[in-house]
């Protein structure tokens, strides 16, 4: 699975909202859609962030690894 996969996972997997991920991160409310439709990953310190809120690896958040 790819980068928005597993954070989609993520998120169901905990009862979270994308609106309420992108608020705890301080980032804009469009930033999953451009994540989405561009295919883009987040700079490496929101990714960083995202794998200490959830406890995967980086590996895991961006698709090289399973949990």
């Amino acid at each position: 699975m790819d980068f928005i996969g597993n954070l989609n996972l993520l998120l169901n997997e905990h009862g979270v909202k994308k609106s309420k991920l992108l608020s705890d991160l301080k980032i804009g409310k469009n930033q999953f859609k451009y994540w989405e439709d561009k295919g883009n990953l987040p700079n490496g310190e929101t990714l960083i962030k995202i794998a200490e809120i959830y406890n995967v690896t980086l590996d895991y958040l961006v698709g090289r690894d399973t949990k």
